[in-house]
């Protein structure tokens, strides 16, 4: 009898756990609602490297202000596409905003305080759901153009680049892919 009343507690329990678990656990991998095949990607990736070279040996401070957008959005999409194709968004117009590099943000202490731009790509809130409002967003260096880092907003996973410049990865093909991850309310489920 106290053997089956201990197999009843524990069965309910377990059912309790599942059930909490399904509750509160809301992030799930659901499909990308704007995928991209390979030659997409490649074709984008020439696009935005074409822009990219044009501006290659130019210091993005002395840049107008034209052609500091162009380079930023086209380096930021050439890091996304690198990165993160899978969060690759333009349906929405990208911000552009400039700042400083604090304290916490990097393992190279001469990058603290050098000036930054940040490119952050947005997305349609009716056709999916990340956990952040951004789908992806590139730091850029302004001093040469390099990115010092990406992140996606389906997730709190990212690449640094402050130790070996994105560049010299890619080039390389080191630069691993970050997957796609997206969250369901809980009315949803």
């Amino acid at each position: 009898m106290l053997e089956n009343l201990g197999l009843y507690y524990m069965k309910l329990f377990l059912t309790f756990c599942l059930f909490s678990f399904c509750i509160t656990h809301t992030t799930y991998a659901q499909k990308n609602p704007y995928p991209l095949s390979k030659q997409e990607i490649k074709r984008l990736l020439l696009a935005n490297d074409k822009i990219v070279d044009q501006y290659a040996s130019k210091s993005l401070s002395n840049l107008s202000v034209e052609d500091r957008k162009s380079f930023l959005l086209a380096k930021a999409k050439q890091v996304v596409l690198t990165c993160a194709p899978e969060y690759f968004r333009i349906q929405i117009t990208p911000r552009i905003v400039s700042r400083i590099v604090e304290k916490g943000e990097t393992r190279v202490p001469e990058q603290v305080n050098q000036k930054i731009y940040e490119v952050t790509f947005f997305y349609d809130k009716e056709e999916e759901i990340l956990e952040y409002d951004f789908a992806s967003r590139v730091l850029i260096f302004e001093k040469n153009g390099e990115p010092f880092k990406i992140q996606v907003g389906g997730s709190d996973v990212g690449l640094s680049f402050d130790l070996q410049s994105f560049s010299k990865l890619r080039s390389k093909g080191e630069i691993p892919i970050l997957p796609y991850s997206s969250v369901t309310s809980q009315e949803e489920m």
